[in-house]
């Protein structure tokens, strides 16, 4: 049977435009035509696909939805079920699903229980372990609802019913597989990438049209996802039916990648038509950014058009305090590389961060919103789609070519982050993250160049909590020394977190995180030094920060929970790059004044949504907000200056409601008493109430929700990080 192709034309992109011209002897600069903008109906060769399934004896079925998604679905009856108690007292049932089937893993979009007289909800997080929590009330939410888990590579669906009742006479597990429906560009995922182009399914192909320029190239990426098993695949691209690209990858679970750059005709060619093809086994496969460039690009730094807009390089530290740095009041010894750095960069000796945790503060620093506005202020919580990254605004505005290189966790497309990367890849493993490996993604990323400007985002948790020592990352000292710790804690306590008894082991916790510390330090400076040696300082800039810090019982607490003391919100921040002489800035910033900066950097608008301002612009100070959420209470950081408020409040008294009176929490001269050791309310002084007042009307619209954040179901996966990282228990 032959594919459905539906065509879709791209914007043509008159003459010249790959390969430049002379104008008045100066060369022009060349555009690049992205294939994956195009909207494109297209739809399976559903006799092949079942053909597919048929022939693995997966024991498996495949049907579409009337939106044309894919469903993968495997049916359950009565004596599939086995029971067992639980130590809470609950009834589950446990069946086995195929053992090649991956129904429940990152290659899928949600997995569904229902039987012909009950749908089931499907368990997430806390709700998962009641006997863990027996001061919870999740018992009950556990009564008819469903979750998986998998050990020993072996998947098992386990449904907890009331102790009276039993599995249904017949059931089906439903997966939904993400990227399949009428549009054939969307935002595809496969293992740990989450992409701009095309998924596609085995029998499956989709056509474009487009006028090709002259000179020109069309560069991409292939991937393949397992599915259901493993196998191979068939990648082909065709150009008005004859072939460009015919390759075979291999499939498996984390997902292979392949970079391709295939020669178009020389002269150009008027309305042609690109074919994709998948063929092979059953597999989530993606062609990955197609975009039809210049076929000469020379090198960072030395392009054949001249310079044109600036590359940036942002690396993130998660969880690094400002005063680890000696830039910044630390250790000579700890972070020698970054202190050197430092010393050659634009340094912003008061940088704060509006959040003290992940998820907000990366929302803030890629929205310019402060997390009262963007939403992504609760676990589970993801950024809205319809705000602004700086990410998607360097894509409109400066035709950037984006990536990302994250370690997961709260920085993932799960929450919204991977907005605007074309390249979003996530390094997701058990156990602590490993930076080697994020930096080997960094550099594939920047190995496919195909002479856009860039803007790659790294993320690293090396200096967050389990605080893993050395280039193994082996977090087993950490280990110890928490159930060193755990073992004098109450029985009753072992489950909370134990920073209240850290006590006398408080320095040889620090020295870990200092270990980890250093440990950057040694992977970060080489990369620098290649980054350089690449030549991406010729014509581009390299920003370095963190999200947040963190507490070594300074405030009574360890990590970053609670209120946002400056050990928390104090981060490191600097620039380097052309241009940019070596100084420091003491006037308070923020990270919702990066997108802004980064805008100017790059020669692009700023957007009026962001309220922050461009770093080298701020003259005077002015009121810096962090906020902070938990499960109970809201807490709110005000510093203009040296001074700075502190407020506290239940969670239902509402943010716009926080900056009373009745809810002052501490205020400080930080001039005088930088460690927040002495409040001054007590003390008889104006200011507090003074300065409250004042930013009255500003917190008013800073407290008001701009976007809707939307809760997001976190698999297994998702949570198993999350609780390495010690955000989940």
């Amino acid at each position: 049977m032959e594919p459905i192709r539906a065509l879709t034309t791209i914007a043509v992109v008159l003459a010249s435009a790959c390969g430049g011209s002379e104008d008045l002897g100066e060369t022009a600069m060349p555009r690049w035509i992205p294939l994956a903008t195009g909207e494109a109906e297209r739809e399976l060769d559903r006799a092949r696909a079942a053909e597919i399934f048929s022939n693995a004896d997966l024991d498996i079925g495949i049907r579409y939805d009337q939106d044309g998604a894919i469903l993968l679905e495997h049916h359950l009856t009565r004596p599939d079920w086995r029971s067992r108690k639980t130590p809470s007292g609950l009834r589950e049932w446990h069946a086995s699903l195929p053992r090649a089937a991956k129904l429940d893993g990152a290659a899928v979009a949600r997995v569904e229980l229902s039987s012909p007289d009950r749908e089931y909800r499907r368990l997430q997080g806390r709700e998962l372990l009641p006997e863990r929590h027996p001061r919870r009330e999740v018992v009950e939410l556990g009564l008819g609802h469903f979750f998986t888990k998998t050990a020993k590579a072996r998947t098992t669906l386990v449904l907890r019913l009331p102790s009276d009742e039993e599995p249904p006479a017949t059931a089906t597990l439903t997966a939904v597989v993400p990227g399949a429906g009428e549009n054939g560009a969307s935002r595809p995922q496969a293992g740990h990438v989450t992409t701009d182009g095309f998924s596609l399914m085995p029998g499956e192909s989709i056509e474009l049209a487009t006028e090709i320029p002259p000179g020109c190239a069309l560069r991409l990426q292939t991937l393949a996802r397992e599915l259901v098993g493993g196998g191979r695949v068939t990648f082909r691209v065709l150009l008005d039916g004859e072939p460009l690209l015919d390759a075979e990858q291999e499939i498996t679970p984390g997902g292979t990648d392949a970079h391709h750059v295939l020669a178009l005709p020389a002269d150009g060619r008027g309305r042609s038509r690109f074919t994709f093809e998948i063929d092979g086994d059953p597999a989530v496969a993606i062609f990955a950014d197609p975009v039809i460039g210049p076929a000469e690009i020379g090198r960072y730094g030395e392009r054949p058009w001249g310079r044109g807009r600036p590359d940036v390089v942002l690396f993130l530290a998660d969880t690094l305090r400002a005063d680890v740095l000696s830039a910044y009041g630390g250790r000579e010894d700890v972070t020698p590389s970054l202190n050197r750095l430092a010393d050659r960069s634009v340094r912003m000796s008061n940088a704060r961060s509006p959040s003290i945790w992940t998820l907000p503060s990366h929302g803030s620093l890629f929205t310019g919103l402060l997390p009262t506005q963007h939403g992504a202020k609760q676990t589970g919580a993801a950024l809205p789609p319809e705000l602004v990254t700086i990410a998607e605004h360097l894509v409109e505005h400066g035709g950037y070519r984006t990536g990302a290189a994250t370690e997961a966790g709260f920085v993932s497309h799960r929450f919204g982050l991977d907005q605007g990367f074309g390249w979003f890849r996530e390094l997701r493993e058990s156990g602590a993250p490993n930076l080697t490996r994020t930096l080997d993604d960094a550099r594939a990323f920047l190995d496919r160049d195909d002479g856009r400007p860039v803007f790659l985002f790294v993320h690293t948790y090396r200096t967050h909590m389990p605080y893993a020592l050395g280039s193994e990352e082996d977090s087993a000292r950490y280990d110890r020394l928490v159930a060193r710790i755990r073992a004098t804690m109450p029985e009753e306590d072992r489950q909370d977190h134990f920073g209240g008894f850290l006590g006398e082991s408080r320095d040889e916790y620090h020295e870990l995180y200092l270990g980890a510390a250093k440990a950057l330090d040694l992977e970060l400076g080489p990369f620098f030094a290649e980054l350089e040696h690449r030549g991406v300082f010729a014509n581009g800039y390299f920003v370095f920060t963190s999200d947040h810090g963190e507490e070594f019982l300074e405030h009574g607490s360890v990590g970053h929970r609670g209120a946002p003391f400056e050990e928390k919100i104090r981060i490191p921040l600097f620039f380097f790059g052309p241009g940019l002489e070596p100084r420091e800035v003491d006037v308070g910033v923020s990270l919702i004044d990066l997108p802004p900066t980064l805008a100017g950097l790059a020669g692009v608008p700023v957007l009026p949504t962001w309220i922050g301002r461009p770093l080298f612009s701020i003259e005077r100070e002015r009121p810096l907000f962090s906020y902070n959420e938990d499960e109970e209470e809201a807490y709110l950081a005000v510093v203009e200056g040296s001074r700075k408020i502190l407020f506290r409040a239940a969670l239902d008294v509402g943010s716009e409601d926080l900056l009373g009176p009745e809810h002052f929490a501490g205020a400080y001269e930080l001039s005088i008493d930088p460690s927040e050791a002495a409040s001054v309310l007590d003390d008889d002084v104006a200011w507090p109430a003074d300065l409250s007042r004042s930013i009255g009307p500003v917190w008013s619209s800073l407290s008001v929700q701009l976007g809707d954040a939307k809760s997001r179901e976190l698999d297994e996966e998702a949570l198993e990080q999350l609780r390495v990282l010690g955000y989940v228990d």
